[in-house]
């Protein structure tokens, strides 16, 4: 998430790049995917869609109110808001957790395989398999990261 400014109001906002689900939910905890390219943000008086390229706007209302979620059209965005020099940008930070995600999803990915490999390995009928021995030492080697 990156402050951006326009005039004399100050906001947090991300863009939905339609890749960036964890981070949008990171920033906007009740977002729901309705479809590919569009989320869902239910208010408690309303709810708007965010489809995918639209800024997701976070204006703060000050210490004792709950700030306002709206939406943007990308155009507009970058004519009426620029980025408050100075400010950290998360956008590193929401890659990270979408490369995070990615990593856990190929250890269980590769959790799976390690256990067809062991099955292969274990339930072979070596003799009565064409190649039965070659595929047994096959999965051996891909075990032991060869």
């Amino acid at each position: 998430m990156t402050k951006y400014k326009r005039k004399s109001a100050v906001v947090s906002a991300i863009r939905w790049t339609g890749d960036n689900f964890l981070a949008v939910i990171s920033f906007c905890p009740e977002v729901e995917r309705i479809r590919d390219n569009y989320l869902l943000i239910p208010l408690l008086k309303n709810a708007f869609t965010v489809k995918k390229g639209d800024w997701i706007l976070y204006t703060d209302m000050g210490s004792d109110k709950d700030g306002i979620f709206s939406s943007y059209d990308s155009d507009k965005f970058e004519d009426d808001y620029e980025i408050i020099e100075g400010e950290r940008n998360l956008s590193v930070c929401e890659e990270n957790v979408e490369l995070h995600y990615r990593i856990a999803e190929l250890e269980i990915e590769k959790e799976r395989l390690k256990e067809a490999l062991q099955k292969i390995i274990d339930e072979c009928p070596h003799p009565k398999l064409p190649y039965g021995n070659a595929i047994v030492e096959i999965a051996r080697r891909a075990l032991k990261g060869e």
